[in-house]
């Protein structure tokens, strides 16, 4: 005698042989035409066995492969929200960070720091004599002649009294 497995089990059913769905796979309550288990598609996991359905990768995770049973971290530089396509991560956009992995966003640059890539780890210091004083910048600014800052400033300053500076972005230096 022939009866069905039920859901999460697969096999022939012929004198009750089912077993459970194997992890990375599933197989649906209503799904009786079907006698073995599915894969989980891509950007899917399933880590237990017996399984009638797969789970959609949480955010900062992907999964690019079919009959999968965990899903993979996004990689410092990267991110992915829930929002997104579950089998990849993209790379942080130019004026943004992220130095961790499995993460489901970027951070924008501080003040004074900038990024001018895309997939940054870290966000770049301004350098003496520039600034930036906006967050997610892809750059820093020049001070004016007359003015210079330190590194990862926010504003340039006026240089003191016996200095100088006559080169846009320049230190100012002793006079003469």
């Amino acid at each position: 005698k022939c009866t069905n497995c039920g859901a999460g089990e697969a096999g022939t059913g012929v004198n009750g042989t089912c077993s459970p769905c194997t992890t990375g796979r599933y197989r649906e309550a209503d799904d009786q035409r079907v006698t073995s288990c599915r894969p989980c598609e891509i950007g899917q996991f399933m880590g237990g066995v017996g399984a009638v359905n797969c789970l959609d990768c949480n955010p900062g995770t992907f999964q690019n492969l079919t009959g999968s049973k965990l899903c993979q971290a996004c990689a410092a530089g990267r991110y992915r929200t829930s929002s997104m396509n579950a089998t990849a991560c993209k790379a942080c956009p130019i004026g943004f960070s992220q130095n961790d992995q499995g993460q489901a966003s970027c951070i924008r640059c501080s003040p004074g720091e900038f990024n001018d890539v895309a997939g940054a780890i870290k966000c770049k210091l301004c350098l003496k004599s520039t600034y930036v004083s906006d967050k997610g910048s892809n750059s820093c600014i020049d001070c004016p002649i007359g003015w210079s800052s330190a590194g990862s400033s926010t504003a340039c300053v006026a240089c003191q009294a016996g200095r100088f500076s006559n080169i846009v972005g320049q230190d100012c230096e002793e006079c003469n």
